[in-house]
C-alpha cells in the first residue's frame, strides 16, 4: 500500500517466539477484563455468565481469525494500525480510526490502572478514592520505564508475570470448588439483551490477542507465531474464565456481587478463605493489571509509532526515546494518566469495550476489501462484522437504559474529536504541502 510503511516488520529485530507471544497475550487478557469487568458481567447477565464468556471467547476468535490472517501478510509492530491502512489507505478515515484506536488504547490501560489501585486500597482496608488513583498512576510509571527497554524486555516480564497469575487463579478456583460452605442460588438475568451486554464486556477481557499481531514485527516467523500463539491464548483464558465465573456465581449472592462489583473477586477470595484469601486475590489482581499494562503500553506505543510514520500522527511520536523506546510510550503513558484522573472505573470499562468492538468491526470491513491479499475466507469476516456490531449495539442499550451517563457521554465525544484532529490534521500538512497525507 503507497505510503504506508513497513520497515518496522524487519527493523525491530527477531525476539517474540510462542512463548513470549503467548505471555503478551495471556498478559493482555487477564487483567482489569477478568478482575474489574467479571464483576459487571455477572451483574448483567446473571446465572448465564458462563454462557456470556462462551460468546465472548467465540466473538474474539472469529476477529482474532481476521488479525491473525492481516498479521501474516502484514508483519509490524504497528499491528492494527497497519492493518487499517492496508484496508482504507491513507486518508481522513484510516487516520481518524487510527487516532480513535490510540485513544481506546490510553482508555483500555486506564481502566487498568484504576484496576490496580482499587484493588490495593480493598487489600489495605479501604483507603480512599485519590490514594487508588495515586497508587494507579505510579504503577502506571513503572511499567512505561518497563516498556522504554523495548520488547524483549517486555516479554521477560510478561512470562514470568503470567505464570505466577495462572497459577494463583487456578489455586482460586481448585479451593473456591473444594471449600465447604452452602452455594447460592444463581444470579437472574434481565433478558437476552442484558446476557450478550455481559459477553459484550467479557469481550474486553479477550481483547489481547491484538498485542500479539502488535508484536509481529519483533517475530522471525509471523506466519506461524501469530495464529499458534492466539489459539493457545484463547483456549488458556477461556477455561480460566469459566472457572472462575463457576466460583462466583456459587459462592457469592447477587447482592454481594453488585455491591462489590468492581473488585468482586476480592470479595470471592475472603469468602472462600478469609482475610489470606482477600490478599492473595488481591496480589493476583496486581500483577495481573501491572502485566496488562505492561503488554498493552508496548501494543499502543506500536499503534502510535505507525501511524505517525504514515503521516496521521505528529512524527515525533515516532522518534526513538532512551535505549529502545519512543515518544509514542511516554504520551500514550501521559494520556492514560489523564483518564485515570477524570473518569469512574465502571464508565472506563464500558467505553473501553464501545470502543474496541468500534475498532474490530472496522478493521474488519476493511480486510473484506482486501481479502484477496491474505486469502482470508469472506464468511468468517462477515461474522466477525455482524457479531462486533450485536456486541456493540446490545453494551451501548444497556448503558443507556442502566443510566451511565459518563459513558453515553464519552464515546460519540472521542468519535468525534478522532474525525476532527483528523481532518484538521491533514489539511494542515496538505498546506505544508506534505506528500502522501
Amino acid at each position: 500500500m503507497p505510503g504506508a510503511p513497513d520497515s518496522d516488520a524487519v527493523a525491530q529485530g527477531h525476539g517474540v517466539g510462542v512463548v513470549g507471544a503467548t505471555a503478551l497475550g495471556v498478559g493482555g487478557m487477564i487483567g482489569a477484563g477478568l478482575f474489574t469487568m467479571l464483576g459487571l458481567a455477572a451483574q448483567a447477565s446473571g446465572g448465564q455468565l458462563p454462557l456470556a464468556i462462551v460468546i465472548a471467547g467465540m466473538a474474539a476468535g472469529l476477529t482474532a481469525y481476521s488479525y491473525a490472517q492481516l498479521s501474516a501478510r502484514f508483519p509490524s509492530r504497528g499491528g492494527s494500525a497497519r492493518f487499517v491502512v492496508a484496508g482504507f489507505g491513507q486518508g481522513v478515515i484510516s487516520g481518524a480510526l487510527n487516532t480513535f484506536q490510540f485513544i481506546a488504547y490510553a482508555i483500555s490501560l486506564a481502566m487498568c490502572a484504576r484496576s490496580f489501585g482499587e484493588y490495593l486500597a480493598t487489600a489495605a482496608g479501604g483507603w480512599q478514592n485519590a490514594a487508588a488513583v495515586i497508587a494507579g498512576l505510579l504503577v502506571l510509571a513503572a511499567v512505561t520505564v518497563a516498556n522504554l527497554a523495548g520488547a524483549g524486555t517486555v516479554t521477560t516480564v510478561e512470562t514470568a508475570v503470567v505464570a505466577i497469575e495462572l497459577a494463583l487463579l487456578i489455586g482460586v478456583v481448585v479451593v473456591g470448588f473444594a471449600a465447604g460452605g452452602s452455594t447460592t442460588a444463581p444470579v437472574r438475568a434481565d433478558g437476552v439483551l442484558h446476557v450478550i451486554a455481559g459477553a459484550a464486556l467479557m469481550y474486553t477481557s479477550f481483547q489481547g490477542f491484538a498485542v500479539i499481531t502488535n508484536a509481529s514485527g519483533n517475530m522471525a516467523r509471523p506466519q506461524r507465531t501469530v495464529p499458534l500463539a492466539t489459539v493457545i491464548t484463547l483456549t488458556i483464558v477461556a477455561l480460566v474464565y469459566l472457572g472462575v465465573a463457576e466460583v462466583l456465581l456459587h459462592r457469592l449472592s447477587a447482592s454481594v456481587i453488585s455491591a462489590n462489583a468492581t473488585h468482586v473477586l476480592a470479595t470471592l477470595g475472603s469468602e472462600i478463605a478469609g482475610h489470606w484469601g482477600l490478599l492473595v486475590v488481591s496480589g493476583c489482581a496486581l500483577l495481573a493489571n501491572a502485566s496488562v499494562l505492561n503488554s498493552g503500553l508496548f501494543g499502543a506505543g506500536g499503534v502510535a509509532g505507525y501511524a505517525a510514520r504514515a503521516g496521521q500522527l505528529p512524527a515525533r511520536l515516532a522518534r526513538p526515546l532512551g535505549r529502545n523506546g519512543s515518544y509514542s510510550t511516554v504520551v500514550t503513558s501521559s494520556l492514560v494518566a489523564v483518564a485515570v484522573c477524570v473518569l469512574p472505573l465502571q464508565a472506563l470499562g464500558e467505553v473501553t469495550t464501545l470502543m474496541f468492538l468500534l475498532v474490530y468491526a472496522a478493521i474488519t470491513v476493511g480486510h473484506l476489501r482486501i481479502r484477496h491479499q491474505t486469502g482470508a475466507r469472506a464468511w468468517v469476516l462477515v461474522l466477525a462484522v455482524v457479531v462486533n456490531a450485536v456486541l456493540f449495539g446490545a453494551l451501548l442499550l444497556r448503558a443507556i437504559d442502566t443510566g451511565s451517563t459518563a459513558t453515553v457521554v464519552t464515546l460519540p465525544a472521542l468519535v468525534v474529536v478522532a474525525v476532527l484532529f483528523q481532518v484538521v490534521w491533514q489539511r494542515r500538512r496538505r498546506g505544508a504541502g506534505v506528500a502522501g497525507s
